[in-house]
């Protein structure tokens, strides 16, 4: 059977019998933990007084090479967009089609664009739409009121940019769209001229979305003298439609046609 007092008092048996080797042991311990103590000090008071001329140096390198904060804020902030000349292309009814480029240079950066046009001295509603990072689009109203000879005055007003990040570039369709077989064609109907462009697409991007835009744009040398937009719903991956459109007026001769997607990436509602 245990039995606590047996144990204890063999214990203190051998306490009594062994107590000169117990206190020997005792001080050879109590040394040891002295002599450890003394060394851990030496060391590291050596240690600090090595690392101080290296860490005066290390002080003295920061303070001469300052964080050009100038530098850092321009990379983390988007560069704004660059709005090219205006063309307003003149309707009936006191209407104009206007349209001017505008790039998007940041290629980490969508950019939603709240934006008005001003056709002699009459501002329209805004018109929203988004550029996509690193890439080309159009600021476009069609149909906008304005003064006879009110065209020459056109400009369009950036009202608000919204600028979204692009965390996941990776994550984005790639935009893959083949446009061919582009005809351009006057039609006469009795004393009344129409102007139209017909088109072959192709959609090569891997997704389906639910609708693609494409804008058709008029040229005369380096002006813009028409656009309008097609669109393809339901446009699937590995499939083609044609496309067309027309117009009434232009302001001058044709002598190019340009054709290009007009997609929304930001929108992932659109994709199928």
């Amino acid at each position: 059977m245990f039995d606590i007092d047996t144990i204890w008092l063999k214990i203190s048996y051998y306490s009594l019998s062994h107590k000169d080797d117990l206190r020997k042991w005792y001080v050879i311990v109590m040394l040891a933990v002295a002599v450890f103590f003394v060394v851990f000090s030496i060391t590291n008071i050596v240690l600090y007084t090595i690392g101080i001329p290296r860490q005066q140096r290390l002080i003295s390198e920061i303070a001469q090479s300052p964080v050009d904060f100038v530098t850092v804020r321009q990379q983390s902030t988007p560069q704004a967009l660059q709005l090219s000349s205006t063309y307003a292309i003149a309707g009936s009814g006191g209407r104009y089609d206007v349209v001017a480029p505008v790039t998007n240079p940041n290629q980490d950066w969508f950019a939603e664009v709240t934006y008005s046009v001003t056709v002699g001295g009459i501002a329209s509603d805004p018109y929203t739409d988004v550029v996509n990072p690193d890439s080309r689009s159009y600021l476009v109203a069609l149909g906008a009121s304005g003064p006879t000879g009110g065209g020459s005055s056109a400009q369009f007003s950036l009202v608000a940019v919204n600028w979204y990040r692009v965390d996941h570039r990776e994550k984005l369709p790639t935009l893959d769209f083949a446009i061919t077989d582009v005809a351009y064609s006057t039609l006469t109907d009795a004393t009344v001229v129409s102007h139209q462009v017909q088109a072959t697409v192709t959609n090569n991007s891997y997704t389906n979305f639910f609708e693609v835009p494409f804008i058709v744009l008029l040229f005369n040398g380096e002006n813009i003298v028409g656009v309008n937009y097609a669109y393809v719903k339901q446009f699937m991956f590995d499939t083609s439609e044609t496309i067309t459109v027309k117009w009434s007026t232009v302001t001058g001769s044709v002598t190019g046609v340009q054709v290009e997607t007009d997609l929304n990436l930001l929108n992932a509602d659109n994709i199928i």
